[in-house]
């Protein structure tokens, strides 16, 4: 009642099979995304699935395997890599349109601690953080590259508490076809008086700087001025939109899917390779 809903259920199935509904928004437990989009896709609905979109490849493949033989019907799949729709990300990708040279991407989260506890740090039903957040910034970094991922290295912090797990604070190194590189830093050992999110872009003897999706800094871009971004904003509301707009009004999907599981591929194999070293390591 509170936010205006009809109707409430415990059973998928109900919302599912309802053939009055025509799409969906997946923002269940992480464990569950990929199921539960599949099978929503099989059935003709539309889908928004939150990130990650799964938590192994196996369920990733099925995933894009419905999600393709969806598209072709005219029925859409996105998912919540929010980051991209922002407009700090929009300037600086048209900036970027301009220089034809590789590029170096540095991406930081500042993630901050969660406790012991928190079920997203539980690696069956939430994947762990890097499947969980990290995804976001390899997301971003593709669609900024604008060129698919075709190398995958990560490396993860070994300690044992919630600031120093290697599921808390990695590095993960992602090589691009056009030759660029890209390095995301997520770590929970950081102070909560820096800021969360900061995006560098090197090329063509330029630098751009994204500070927490506040503000767009340039240099090296001559008298080139932007106008002012304002409050925060990471795009939430602009996908939200486009969304809600491709299920209305149909046409291109403004999240392309090889983009989307390129980046949804190179998060689980970060993921698998900071499990793999740290299993090596003990």
């Amino acid at each position: 009642r509170t936010f205006g809903f009809e109707e409430s259920t415990s059973d998928s199935v109900n919302v599912l099979d309802d053939p009055e509904v025509g799409a969906v928004v997946i923002a269940t437990r992480h464990e569950s995304h990929s199921r539960l989009a599949v099978e929503a896709l099989q059935r003709g609905k539309h889908v928004f699935v939150e990130k990650p979109l799964a938590l192994d490849l196996e369920s990733l493949g099925a995933l894009e395997s419905a999600a393709h033989e969806a598209a072709a019907r005219g029925v859409h799949l996105m998912a919540g890599f929010n980051r991209r729709f922002a407009p700090a990300t929009e300037a600086l990708r048209d900036l970027l349109a301009g220089i034809a040279e590789p590029k170096t991407f540095v991406a930081t989260m500042n993630a901050g601690e969660l406790p012991r506890e928190h079920w997203t740090r539980d690696i069956e039903v939430g994947g762990g953080r890097i499947l969980g957040e990290a995804c976001h910034f390899i997301d971003l970094l593709r669609f900024l590259a604008g060129s698919p991922i075709v190398g995958v290295d990560a490396r993860g912090m070994r300690g044992e508490t919630p600031r120093t797990s290697p599921e808390d604070s990695a590095c993960i190194l992602l090589s691009f076809e056009d030759g660029s590189i890209g390095t995301v830093v997520y770590t929970a050992a950081g102070a909560k008086s820096y800021p969360k999110e900061r995006i560098e872009c090197f090329a063509g003897g330029k630098v751009a700087l994204i500070d927490n999706f506040k503000s767009l800094r340039l240099f090296g871009f001559g008298k080139l001025r932007l106008p002012a971004l304002g409050k925060q904003d990471k795009g939430q509301k602009t996908l939200a939109a486009a969304f809600v707009n491709l299920v209305a009004h149909g046409g291109e999907n403004p999240m392309a899917l090889d983009e989307m599981f390129d980046a949804g591929k190179a998060t689980v194999e970060a993921a698998l390779r900071i499990r793999r070293q740290f299993d090596a390591e003990v």
